[in-house]
């Protein structure tokens, strides 16, 4: 029940956003422009809150409230919850103390991928490395490349 709720807020939210972004002006120089991502993020997270709001839907069909499993456990995910907040923090403080877009995007995503639970294999790490590279590495070409923006 909740996941249908939660899902279609995020979406009549997300929706809002998009309405807003729609009224940015076309880029004149830029290949994408800055309405890019005010355009882009906004759709993903309204794409996700839709799939999340059928799961809330399906489980309410079949009479399933929630999940069972030991991984939802509140006080675990109460504790995973302020530790993505920290290191959101820690990512945007180590931007501010003048840490590169890259080396500090590259360092989130495995501090994120750690506090979430990553598994213990040796693969696991491998991607995870692979991940974070393309990642840091990816965004900054996006926006070099297609956004005329130089992150620092």
């Amino acid at each position: 029940m909740k996941d249908l709720f939660a899902g279609l807020f995020l979406a009549a939210l997300m929706a809002v956003f998009l309405f807003q972004a729609a009224a940015l002006p076309p880029p004149r120089y830029e290949p994408l422009g800055a309405a890019f991502l005010a355009k882009l993020v906004p759709g993903l997270a309204l794409m996700l809150a839709l799939l999340v709001a059928v799961r809330g839907a399906r489980r309410m069909v079949r009479g399933n409230a929630g999940p069972t499993d030991a991984s939802t456990d509140k006080g675990r995910t109460a504790v995973r919850t302020l530790a993505m907040l920290a290191c959101i923090a820690a990512w945007g403080a180590a931007m501010q103390a003048g840490l590169s877009f890259r080396i500090s995007a590259f360092a989130f995503v495995v501090a994120s991928a750690l506090v979430l639970g990553i598994g213990r294999r040796l693969s696991n790490a491998a991607v995870l490395l692979l991940v974070a590279l393309v990642f840091s590495f990816g965004v900054d070409w996006l926006f070099r490349s297609y956004l005329d923006v130089i992150l620092p």
